[in-house]
């Protein structure tokens, strides 16, 4: 039934012979077409231009012919399609053409305005899986590597055989991939017994596409900068193999004498023994060239030595060194090392104490292709001679408020050359404010809606994850009496987001806190071009947080974004004793020794943190008017957690702390908080929050 079964598939196979070495130099790999000519078009409309109710109409025209007869619609229409874009206007579509792509010239229609300056990529493929094959003769295993080529990800699964032959050519052993090529997986290994006198190795892949042809000049918007070469792999720091390690605790989700989870120290793996080590399986170290963690020491300084697949001297790869003890605590800071060998596919990492005394902690690391050593961003003022006006622009403001570029022209557009990896957009937003549009590299990324009630100073656009080297940004005026500029930011390295907070900053009820907490969720939604940390500790107030080691551990991280959550334990936990006019002179003081500890003038936003029951956040009204008024008072913007968690008792564990869906709703809402709360999508959020109950696999409890 199996041989049948294989024999009817579309498939490619590739032979090895039984001689061959383990890990062969050059593998035999060949790849097959699985499906006819694809096209994938994808787009974005600006705003002003969307229509609740209306769909753009994709059509694939031959060159040459006048569609304005039925004849030669008949005639020139080689495919026909509509498409409904989502909240920001983006949209994209992948069909088969059985038609010669060339000969076709692509066209979008929104009713009967032409869109397809909309397009920012088209491309036309075939298939999208390689496999490389291995004869492990000695180890007694046949691999196969398989890897999507394709960066444009099919939504079907795809599903692919693995077999092994013998020498008479019959089968010895099959499996069916329980991977699925789609979203962020690219890759994966599989292993099969090696039969003895094996013929023949063989990969049959049905459902899938691959090896990536650029479509015709015409099809193509600029070259694609949306996606940044730098890439990052994160590792939580109790996520470890305890059986591969010595030495090290977990120092997060402990269980008590209970069986209760503990509310532990934040790290998440505490170093005991002299000498100890700690191992990380299955970690993909390919193009990875540095590694970063967020860790802290008990002396000066402490060296840490890194090793691949084992601990001897010729598997290690790299040494780090933690700085920063002070006062006996583990002050946590964050730098990095080169690793001095690069290495591909997946290993177990070692982590190993090369110090004889002493002990250390470690929150989380992250590898990367390139060292991230914090550099200064640069802050570019409105009389910027880099910066390219077009239009009519001027000069608004006094002596006393910052002095503001602005523009009552339709299309009047500022322009700045850059080098960097991240861009800020500062301006402002207010009730003679409208519509502008954003482009990066020349190719429309975001329509930006400035209007507010009230007139604010913001942040109004930040783009991070671009490669490391020259961009172009440009805000254009569409609608609304006026667009203002203060100037730009640009990031050289991550932009480093620091979360204070308390116990529902931590993570506490959540079933592993360097993956639930909501900073470690919104680390996953903001990317590589980002760092998260989260400052926090159970049962802090707003008085013992500056006692402890993250008032030291945050002045060390040079934050870009602060996001405060702090203070539940104060209004909550000290209500008899709380007055709010005394609470808001000590927490503005607070949050300026806060952005005191920064040299890059830092984003700071306040928050209203989350409540279970809506009698309780009534009763306490006095608090949530007093951040208000704190974030009207300092222009801090408010990241509001209060209002989508209230009444939502299947978020919390009790009723104060969240479980892992509750923290996803966390970090989107910080995610969408960014840079500019006032302004955010709330439909797009309400959305993504919606997309909570389709990662329930992931979330659960």
């Amino acid at each position: 039934m199996i041989r049948r079964f294989l024999s009817v598939l579309a498939a490619f196979t590739v032979i090895v012979s039984a001689v061959t070495a383990v890990q062969a130099e050059e593998p035999n790999t060949k790849s097959t077409k699985i499906y006819d000519d694809m096209v994938y078009v994808e787009g974005r409309l600006p705003a002003y231009q969307l229509d609740k109710d209306e769909s753009i109409t994709l059509m694939m025209v031959k060159k040459g012919v006048d569609l304005d007869t039925p004849e030669g619609f008949a005639k020139g229409v080689g495919y026909i399609d509509e498409i409904y874009p989502d909240f920001d206007g983006g949209y994209k579509l992948m069909f088969e053409f059985d038609g010669e792509v060339s000969d076709y010239s692509l066209m979008m229609k929104l009713g009967s305005n032409d869109v397809t300056n909309s397009v920012i990529e088209a491309a036309s493929f075939k298939d999208i899986i390689n496999v490389d094959i291995y004869d492990g003769a000695s180890s007694g295993l046949v691999e196969f590597c398989t890897k999507t080529v394709n960066k444009y990800k099919d939504q079907k699964n795809c599903s692919i055989v693995f077999a092994v032959y013998d020498k008479d050519g019959m089968l010895c052993d099959t499996v069916i991939s329980d991977k699925a090529l789609t979203g962020t997986e690219n890759s994966f290994r599989t292993y099969l017994k090696r039969p003895e006198n094996m013929s023949a190795a063989k990969a049959f892949v049905f459902n899938s596409m691959t090896d990536i042809k650029p479509l015709t000049e015409n099809f193509v918007k600029g070259e694609d900068k949306r996606l940044s070469p730098v890439t990052a792999r994160y590792i939580g720091g109790e996520n470890y193999n305890t059986s591969k390690s010595n030495g090290f605790i977990r120092s997060v989700n402990d269980l008590n004498e209970y069986g209760d989870k503990q509310e532990g120290n934040p790290y998440g793996a505490e170093l005991t023994k002299t000498g100890g080590f700690i191992a990380f399986d299955d970690v993909d170290m390919t193009d990875m060239n540095a590694i970063q963690m967020y860790a802290g020491a008990s002396s000066e300084s402490f060296k840490l030595g890194i090793y691949a697949d084992e601990i001897k001297t010729e598997n290690k790869i790299g040494e780090y060194v933690i700085n920063g003890y002070s006062n006996n605590h583990y002050i946590a800071v964050y730098g990095s090392a080169d690793l001095s060998k690069m290495l591909s596919g997946r290993h177990t990492l070692y982590i190993k104490s090369e110090e004889q005394s002493g002990s250390c902690k470690i929150k989380f690391i992250r590898l990367t292709d390139k060292a991230d050593k914090k550099i200064k961003p640069d802050v570019i003022s409105n009389t910027d001679g880099n910066i390219k006006y077009t239009g009519s622009w001027s000069v608004s403001g006094n002596e006393n408020e910052n002095k503001y570029k602005e523009s009552g022209e339709k299309n009047a557009s500022a322009e700045l050359k850059f080098s960097g990896t991240a861009v800020d957009i500062n301006g402002v937003i207010g009730s003679d404010c409208g519509y502008a549009d954003v482009y990066i590299d020349g190719v429309f990324d975001k329509t930006l809606n400035l209007y507010n009630k009230k007139t604010l100073a913001r942040c109004v656009y930040t783009r991070a994850n671009l490669s490391d080297g020259e961009h172009t940004v440009m805000i254009k005026k569409i609608t609304g009496e006026k667009l203002y500029l203060d100037g730009f930011k640009v990031y050289h390295s991550p932009i480093r987001v620091v979360c204070i907070g308390d116990s529902i900053t931590q993570g506490t009820g959540s079933t592993e806190q360097g993956s639930f907490s909501w900073p470690a969720q919104l680390q996953k939604l903001l990317g590589s071009g980002y760092v998260v940390f989260d400052n926090a500790k159970h049962g802090c107030t707003l008085e013992s947080w500056q006692g402890e080691w993250m008032k030291q551990s945050t002045s060390l991280l040079n934050a870009d974004i602060v996001i405060c959550a702090i203070g539940t334990n104060d209004y909550c936990g000290g209500w008899a004793s709380f007055n709010a006019e005394t609470y808001k002179k000590d927490y503005t003081d607070f949050m300026n020794m806060i952005k005191g500890y920064s040299e890059v003038s830092p984003r700071m936003y306040i928050s209203k943190p989350p409540l279970r029951e809506k009698s309780v956040a009534e009763a306490k009204a006095v608090v949530w008017k007093m951040f208000d008024e704190i974030s009207s008072k300092n222009n801090w913007p408010i990241v509001d957690f209060l209002s989508s968690l209230l009444d939502e008792g299947q978020n919390y564990t009790d009723g104060l702390h969240l479980n892992n869906r509750g923290y996803g709703i966390m970090a989107e809402i910080a995610n969408f908080s960014l840079p500019c709360p006032e302004i955010m999508n709330k439909k797009k959020l309400d959305y993504a929050i919606s997309e909570l109950n389709k990662r329930n696999a992931e979330l659960s409890d």
